[in-house]
């Protein structure tokens, strides 16, 4: 069985419409900068229109694009948390009882 975690597509991603006359204000597709061309296709599932179509395809490239860059900071910000609650540890209680429980529980949200 294989284990290892797959990649994703490398971002950055766009999005680009295609065709002419009415179907293509409702064809929206997210496709790879790196040439690997698209990777799906964007609708409303509430057939809203091309207004939903377009903001669903721009929340997903702007999502997809900033992923890696989150993920760097959460686990900086990981970092950061555990140094505080070993340093609390090891020095005594000096951040209080109730920082202390606040940077133990956004450390268990975090993990990855």
């Amino acid at each position: 069985m294989n284990t290892t975690k797959p990649e994703h597509t490398p971002t950055p991603w766009y999005y680009e419409q295609d065709g002419d006359g009415p179907k293509r204000y409702w064809d929206k597709y997210i496709c790879a900068n790196d040439g690997a061309g698209r990777i799906c296709t964007v609708n409303s599932p509430n057939g809203a229109g091309v207004g939903e179509v377009e903001s669903n395809a721009r929340f997903i490239v702007t999502a997809c694009n900033a992923y890696d860059e989150n993920q760097r900071t959460i686990a900086e910000l990981r970092k950061a948390l555990g140094d505080i609650v070993d340093a609390n540890n090891a020095y005594g209680d000096v951040i209080g009882g109730k920082l202390l429980a606040q940077a133990l529980a956004a450390l268990e949200r975090s993990k990855p």
